[in-house]
């Protein structure tokens, strides 16, 4: 629940930023679009402006063309008349005004010697040149009027229109182009669009340069004229000299006499009008962009504020309040954000409920715990006392003459007492995996020592049962692999014996491989009745026993394979088995484990040694002589040991109790004493504080207690005796010797260093809370209080420094350093104190990086002191 709401408080302090990027982000995507936009819509327009061009200025250069075609034809049909009656003297006067209305200045009879024979009307009479008149005189026709290109003269530009008679006399008129440069002024476009009229030779007519008209510019050498005086009519864009600018032009030419008229316009306006209306159509725009975006951001306030008292109560809630609700939201909120609001309060709620339900479900849970610990406590006890003195007076009367009956007898009480004690401790080591984290203590594991110890323990049975083992190395793996031994040999072990437990007469094979990855895979496969399909999924439960058919001609709890999987769980690997009824098993095991530095490999010889192994035992050696005192009140226990003691070679002195230990061990010295516990007048952990606040000859021996409990209750006390070791009831000859040794088993249990455990942890708080809850509630307790100490280092280090303010902090933080004392953790302790007082004054932000260092290695300190703590608890 604080993983989900941690995540909900920072997406919703996060809001109001989301909420600005969005729309900055918003603000740029379309900015941008506008930009694109507003660049497609100048195209556009000019596009649009040069197609309006090409089609209205083509149709005004061909209306200009057809009235200057009518011009030329009446004019041609005023000439024409003139011709025809120059010689009536009763139509001159009519003749004048006629000739006068269309811009004629003279028209006159020239001989065929180019000499003026009469002047027909005369308004500015001016002789033609000499040059003149033999180029009209050479173009003039005898059957038709014909307009020349245009002249210059001393009163300005004009143009003769000729007709030669058939006795060479040639009538000339000459025009004025006033009417011409009239049509050209009339039409106009922006500041510099204007008409052009040229003759036929490509010599200006008409053009709003008066130096152009008065010189009668030769523009010819243009391709949009060379297009008029070809008769052609259409659109063109070219360079134009006098504007000094791009233009487009309509053109199109004067049939009746092979004059150009031209419609041309500077692109630059049309430039620029386009301009105009983009820049038109933007600002229309931007001001629907500016509405737009006010609109979004009144609209996301109505979004954000609710989710930012979302935020708030996910905050409270984070605190540990969880009466807080989000209040109502105003009427305009969107629906959605209400219907959050009542589901989130109706989760609140059920959060609420759930929470007190699980408390006292706890409360119910750690009391039944401590009833099972109580029972087993007890029961180890009870059935461990008894099982020490059958297993040692069986081993006792195993040396002794017995007839054969008696043997087979004996042997039956032998296998009977052992099925007993490995049922016994296999419980305890199902209570033990699944009633605590399991903290792995690598080390380096032979896996060619281990399996063969293995195989020999259980050769025994495989050949009572005919089995046969294999057991097989892949060619070139490692010998040594780090890892967690007592586990991976348990997992072995319990598949080994399994295998020769339930598949009698079966091929057994071992295969032992290495993955370049790190993966040991351990392989036993056998041949024997196999697993039915739907009993697959329920071999791993603790306590499951197969039907008759496969599993009850073996005796057994039903707690081996529980134990395979939950150790290849603690050491993050995988089980897989593969089984078919009457066809047999293979269990296979994958474990991720280390490379020992320096591992020798397998090579064929050993892996033809392993191939090899027989029934035969292990020598075990035997410890150099020594002198043992045993302490226990009941006698049969103290028959037991000094008979396995002499046996192994020792010297063996006995007292019945505490106070009895103490006078034999003041007047002698002994290499080691087994001092059990539980003892009247003295117990064992008085007795062993007062032999090592004495000065005597023992003060310094190693004492190793003797007990059949199970639960760590009394451990600490035990230790902190100065004890260096437990041994647990029924002692057997192995774990004796391995003690007497100085090597430990999981059968012995080692003390820890008080010195370096007080450091960092008061025992006294942690022992009333192991003898209140047990061991595993202290566990779990401890790792909640480093979990939580962990959670507020990681929050601190990342936080507003607003977030300091908050009493809920605050209070967080004060609840942890109670916690800390309660549970023992003194340098924890200290740190959280440090931290709660800095909340207080005010200064966290200044000395925030200090304190949470320093805390930082107080809690690592702290959970590895207390790991270790907990581990040696646990293995005693």
């Amino acid at each position: 629940m604080s993983n989900v709401m941690e995540c909900l408080s920072r997406a919703f302090r996060n809001t109001q930023k989301v909420r600005v990027h969005m729309f900055l982000g918003m603000v740029v995507i379309l900015l941008l679009a506008i930009s694109v936009f507003s660049q497609n819509s100048y195209k556009v327009a000019l596009q649009r402006e040069l197609d309006k061009v090409e089609q209205s200025h083509v149709v005004i250069a061909e209306n200009l063309a057809s009235t200057l075609d009518r011009y030329a034809i009446d004019v041609k049909a005023t000439f024409d008349f003139v011709v025809a009656n120059y010689d009536q003297h009763y139509a001159q006067g009519s003749i004048d005004e006629l000739l006068g209305s269309y811009d004629f200045r003279s028209v006159a009879v020239i001989s065929p010697d180019n000499h003026v024979m009469n002047v027909l009307y005369d308004r500015e009479f001016e002789a033609p040149r000499e040059a003149a008149l033999a180029s009209l005189r050479a173009n003039a026709a005898t059957d038709k009027s014909t307009f020349s290109g245009v002249q210059r003269s001393p009163s300005g530009p004009v143009i003769y229109i000729t007709r030669l008679f058939a006795s060479g006399t040639l009538l000339v008129g000459v025009i004025d182009t006033s009417f011409l440069i009239s049509q050209q002024l009339d039409i106009a476009f922006g500041d510099r669009g204007h008409a052009m009229i040229v003759d036929h030779e490509g010599r200006v007519l008409a053009h709003p340069k008066k130096e152009w008209v008065e010189t009668s510019k030769d523009v010819a050498g243009l391709e949009v004229v060379q297009r008029m005086t070809s008769g052609q009519t259409g659109v063109m864009q070219f360079y134009a000299p006098p504007l000094k600018a791009d233009v487009i032009a309509g053109y199109t030419s004067v049939p009746s006499t092979g004059w150009g008229a031209m419609v041309p316009q500077p692109i630059s306006e049309l430039e620029e009008a386009a301009s105009a209306e983009a820049n038109k159509l933007l600002g229309t725009l931007l001001v629907l962009f500016l509405i737009a975006a006010l609109a979004s951001w009144v609209l996301s306030g109505l979004i954000a504020r609710p989710i930012h008292k979302l935020s708030e109560v996910v905050k409270k809630v984070r605190c540990g309040d969880l009466t807080a609700r989000v209040p109502d939201f105003n009427f305009l909120t969107p629906t959605e954000l209400v219907s959050l609001r009542f589901v989130f309060n109706g989760l609140l709620d059920n959060w609420a409920e759930n929470r007190a339900l699980l408390e006292r479900s706890l409360e119910a849970a750690k009391e039944a715990n401590m009833h099972k610990s109580n029972a087993i406590s007890v029961l180890s006890h009870e059935m461990r006392t008894p099982l020490n003195g059958v297993v040692g007076a069986v081993g006792l009367l195993e040396r002794t003459e017995l007839t054969n009956s008696q043997k087979k007898y004996l042997g039956f009480v032998s296998t009977s007492t052992h099925t007993l004690l490995k049922h016994v401790n296999d419980v305890l080591e199902v209570s033990r995996l699944e009633s605590c984290n399991v903290k792995l203590q690598k080390d380096c594991v032979n896996l060619s020592d281990m399996m063969k110890a293995i195989v020999e323990e259980n050769s025994a049975q495989a050949e009572r049962a005919g089995s046969q083992i294999t057991l097989m190395f892949e060619p070139g793996m490692p010998l040594d692999v780090e890892t967690d031994p007592r586990l991976l040999r348990t997992i072995a072990a319990n598949l080994v014996g399994n295998a020769v437990k339930f598949a009698a007469g079966a091929k057994i094979d071992i295969l032992l491989e290495f993955d370049p990855e790190g993966i040991l895979e351990f392989v036993v496969k056998d041949n024997g009745p196999g697993i039915r399909s739907c009993d697959i999924e329920s071999v791993f439960e603790p306590f499951t026993v197969l039907d008759a058919s496969y599993g009850r001609h073996s005796e057994g709890t039903g707690l081996g394979l529980s134990i395979v999987a939950t150790s290849v769980n603690a050491l993050d690997g995988q089980i897989d088995l593969k089984s078919e009824e009457g066809a047999g098993s293979e269990f296979c095991v994958r474990i991720p484990v280390g490379l020992a530095p320096g591992s020798a490999r397998f090579d064929n010889r050993d892996c033809n040694k392993a191939r090899s192994l027989n029934g035969n035992r292990v020598s075990t050696g035997t410890a150099e002589h020594k002198k043992v005192l045993v302490v226990d009140d009941n006698e049969i226990n103290r028959l037991l040991l000094t008979d396995m003691l002499e046996a192994l070679g020792h010297s063996v002195s006995e007292a019945e109790d505490g106070r009895d230990a103490i006078d034999v061990a003041m007047n002698e010295h002994f290499d080691l004493i087994l001092m059990d516990i539980s003892m009247p007048h003295i117990d064992g952990t008085e007795a062993a504080r007062l032999l090592r606040d004495r000065q005597g000859p023992n003060q310094h021996t190693k004492i190793i207690a003797q007990t059949a409990h199970a639960s760590p209750k009394d451990r600490d006390e035990i230790f902190a005796a100065g004890m260096q070791g437990i041994l647990t009831k029924p002692i057997s000859t192995e774990a004796l010797r391995l003690a007497l040794t100085g090597k430990m088993t999981k059968e012995c249990a080692v003390g820890f260093d008080n010195k370096s455990s007080r450091s960092v942890l008061e025992l006294e708080p942690l022992n009333v809370l192991v003898s209140a809850t047990g061991l595993e509630l202290t566990g779990k307790s401890l790792d909640e209080l480093f979990d939580e100490a962990s959670c507020i280092i990681q929050l601190f280090k990342t936080c507003d420094p607003s977030y300091f303010e908050e009493e809920c902090v605050r209070s967080r933080v004060r609840n942890t350093t109670g916690v800390c004392a309660t549970l023992g953790a003194k340098n924890l302790h200290t740190s959280f104190y440090k931290i709660e007082d800095s909340l207080k004054r005010g200064s966290m932000v200044s000395s925030r990086k200090r304190l949470l260092d320093a805390a930082e290695r107080a809690l690592e300190e702290t959970r590895n002191a207390s790991s270790n703590l907990i581990y040696q608890l646990k293995q005693a």
